[in-house]
């Protein structure tokens, strides 16, 4: 059974200070990918990690993302940060993002509904590679302890 989060509590865990407890992560390969994760503690006591995912053939097929691993064990995703290999549709919204780099914040009226909470996402031009994606999740979410690469601005 999932959580019942209300928006508040959301944005509460994504904005509370955050530390990377094993910084020298390395990657692992799996099965058309190369993954890498964190594990993360705030000082008020939430546990969380952050995954990052290359696919090994699509290079702008990547995802990052923040979850956070509750205290009854369940873990849920906050947020998810893209690159532009695929179509996303805003259920709710009636939208669709159309082959660009988005990212996914938990809302609570999609847990309501029965959805996915990141279900939504917005497009973006901050990043275009994973390790831009990860910079761009390090800063939003109030993470010490990495310190990833900002991305060029993309001229094509």
């Amino acid at each position: 059974m999932i959580l019942e989060l209300s928006q508040i509590q959301i944005d509460k865990l994504i904005n509370e200070p955050k530390t990377v407890k094993n910084p020298t992560a390395r990657d692992v390969q799996k099965p058309g990918h190369t993954q890498k994760n964190y594990l993360l503690e705030s000082k008020a006591g939430n546990s969380f990690s952050i995954y990052m995912r290359q696919n090994n053939k699509i290079e702008d097929d990547f995802s990052c993302g923040l979850m956070w691993n509750s205290p009854s064990g369940e873990t849920v995703t906050l947020v998810r940060y893209n690159g532009s290999s695929h179509q996303h549709g805003n259920r709710l919204e009636d939208e669709t993002l159309d082959f660009e780099c988005h990212i996914h914040k938990a809302r609570s009226e999609y847990l309501e509904a029965g959805l996915k909470i990141e279900g939504f996402a917005q497009a973006t031009s901050r990043y275009h590679r994973l390790e831009g994606a990860l910079y761009c999740l390090v800063e939003d979410c109030n993470i010490q302890g990495i310190n990833p690469s900002q991305d060029e601005p993309k001229l094509f």
